[in-house]
């Protein structure tokens, strides 16, 4: 089901809009997880790396208000990038798409905990982000990217005593 969307004129599902279900408001900054979203969103200009035309001319919020959408680009964070992420300045909050996540690349899954929302890869069940919960709002909201690590083994011996001494332990 990419990108469809019930018109609210008609009974049809139709590509190209997509919509956003959240009551809240926060700065600027705060990325929440949403599994009403249909795509990742973001509210303002100078958080976009690149930003291009989109092919999807409006969302609908959760009161059916239409909301246009002004472009589509990346936003790089430390340690990771949101790509297709659509340009919405009328938005009080950013969203990112639970749907969006599980299918991007090879895949992810989202976990949730009580206190905690972990994003994982299905390839090697390697953490690429993780969240925290918001009591007061009830949301999980996205904290960090989780640095991709390379394992290193490094085996010196500065003499014979010092690797017979390793040897044995």
């Amino acid at each position: 089901m990419p990108n469809a969307y019930k018109d609210k004129d008609s009974s049809t599902t139709s590509k190209g809009k997509g919509q956003a279900l959240l009551a809240s408001t926060n700065n600027g900054e705060e990325w929440v997880l949403d599994s009403g979203a249909t795509h990742y969103m973001g509210a303002s200009r100078e958080q976009f790396s690149s930003l291009a035309p989109s092919h999807v001319p409006h969302i609908y919020e959760g009161n059916d208000t239409q909301v246009e959408v002004q472009g589509k680009g990346n936003i790089e964070l430390e340690n990771g990038i949101f790509t297709n992420v659509l340009h919405v300045p009328r938005l009080s909050t950013n969203l990112l798409s639970i749907y969006q996540i599980t299918h991007y690349g090879s895949g992810n899954k989202v976990e949730f905990f009580p206190n905690t929302v972990v994003v994982k890869n299905l390839q090697d069940d390697s953490m690429v982000v993780v969240g925290k919960e918001n009591h007061e709002t009830r949301l999980y909201s996205f904290s960090h990217f989780v640095p991709k690590s390379t394992s290193l083994a490094l085996l010196t011996h500065s003499n014979i005593q010092s690797k017979l001494w390793h040897d044995r332990f």
